[in-house]
């Protein structure tokens, strides 16, 4: 006898939750808890409700894509489905550590120094005593312990953290403005650094930067000379000299910082310069970048300048906005308390490299940016901006879409509350930086704050 079976398939389909903002989106029945797990099957005909709960101090705004409003999200499961939670963005209060009651916090370079898989923050001070301090984190709800200064050369502004000596453990390295030099601490793998060692290079390094410009794989480190109009280059030698003598690259003006990275996707890496301050002797080129082209052996070809709608350029960042596989160039500018964005387009050789033109966002009025840093600050997948405010004691954030186009600036104070007179001294924040201090999957915000002599810390929502 012939007997038949018909086998009865259920179909599967995805239900998809983007989060923006400082929230959570969970499903009945479970599957998604977005926070965490923002992706789940559902068998065809399910209903899913979603409901959205913003952080502590927080709002939900509105649900997008195959839902809308802000009541519960009901969704009959009939195909893949694709959801946006957006919240409002929420830090938790502003926690504050104090480098010491003269030190002046400039610049901020994070890493875990210790190997221990925590977070480690290093800030330069210029009070040409405490060199760098360094604040090893503990895991704890205190995120750090109290600080242990190194000395360095007089007035370090810039700094990295890279493995120099290449033995496995992180060295810390400065830009000496007062003394034209470069130090250099290797580290020992506990968070502590052997003696300083210094290397000459242009006049006023205000800032540095690390990559392999030689191609041999090994860290070497270049400066942005505000008095000399160069940039210095020093190339990693060796495990024992580390560096040898400084090569110099000249640029029609001032530039205040550089940043590193490889602008054509050729394998070498370039240099892009921002340039606050006009050389006296040609006082129009300043409000602009400056490109210099690697050719791979440790040498640069001066590109010329590219104009800024902003002025007072003092920071730049090489971050791919718009999701094009290129790097874009953004810039903080003091004056105009603004950031440029110039997007690239990855095809810049000798002779002929551009950008696309300057596009300006306000990060407040009268704000005064000193550095800009970059990365997703509301859990969307696209790269954001916050800026340092120096005249705001504030940071401004400003949200991406991906597309290279930034919403208005949200501003969060970095100082300390004034319960009663006389107020504690306004931070005056000179850099900051983003990384998830705590491990808990959120981008936090750092600033080192001049005025007040300490940095302040954003943990995300």
């Amino acid at each position: 006898a012939v007997t038949e079976v018909t086998a009865a398939f259920t179909k599967i389909f995805t239900l998809t939750v983007v989060r923006a903002g400082s929230g959570t989106a969970t499903s009945s029945p479970s599957g998604i808890d977005c926070g965490t797990q923002c992706k789940a099957t559902y068998l065809d005909g399910e209903v899913v409700t979603l409901t959205a709960t913003p952080a502590t101090g927080g709002l939900f705004q509105n649900w997008s894509g195959d839902c809308s409003g802000t009541a519960d999200c009901v969704i009959t499961m009939n195909a893949d489905k694709s959801v946006q939670a957006k919240f409002d963005l929420t830090f938790a209060s502003a926690s504050h550590f104090t480098v010491s009651a003269t030190a002046k916090p400039d610049s901020l370079a994070i890493a875990d120094l210790n190997g221990d898989g925590r977070l480690d923050i290093v800030t330069t001070n210029t009070d040409n005593s405490s060199g760098f301090s360094v604040f090893i984190g503990n895991g704890s709800a205190g995120l750090l312990d109290p600080p242990t200064a190194f000395p360095m050369a007089p007035t370090p502004r810039g700094v990295v953290i890279s493995d120099f000596n290449q033995d496995g453990k992180l060295d810390v390295a400065t830009a000496n403005e007062s003394d034209d030099s470069v130090s250099f601490r290797l580290g020992d793998g506990t968070g502590s650094f052997a003696a300083a060692t210094s290397f000459p290079v242009g006049d006023g390094p205000r800032s540095l930067a690390t990559g392999d410009f030689n191609g041999d794989n090994r860290p070497d480190v270049i400066t942005a000379n505000l008095n000399t109009h160069d940039v210095s280059v020093l190339l990693n030698a060796d495990n024992t000299s580390l560096f040898g003598s400084a090569t110099h690259f000249g640029v029609a003006t001032s530039t205040y910082s550089a940043a590193v990275g490889d602008l054509n996707k050729d394998g070498k890496m370039d240099i892009v310069g921002a340039n606050a301050f006009a050389n006296p002797a040609d006082p129009l080129l300043h409000n602009t970048i400056t490109i210099l082209l690697g050719s791979g052996t440790g040498n640069f070809s001066d590109e010329g300048e590219i104009p800024l709608g902003g002025t007072d350029p003092f920071s730049v960042i090489l971050v791919d906005v718009n999701n094009d596989g290129n790097l874009d160039a953004v810039t903080a500018n003091r004056m105009s308390s603004t950031v440029s964005v110039l997007l690239g387009n990855g095809l810049c050789v000798v002779g002929n490299c551009t950008f696309g033109a300057a596009k300006d966002f306000s990060v407040g009025s009268v704000k005064s940016p000193l550095w800009v840093a970059a990365g997703d600050m509301n859990h969307d997948g696209q790269v954001d901006l916050v800026t340092a405010n120096r005249s705001g004691n504030d940071v401004s954030v400003l949200l991406g879409d991906g597309t290279g186009t930034f919403q208005s600036a949200l501003l969060f104070f970095v100082g300390k509350p004034c319960p009663i007179f006389p107020c504690p001294p306004p931070p005056g924040p000179r850099s900051v930086a983003i990384a998830d201090l705590n491990g808990d999957g959120k981008n936090d915000i750092i600033t080192a704050n001049a005025t007040s002599g300490d940095i302040t810390i954003l943990l995300g929502r």
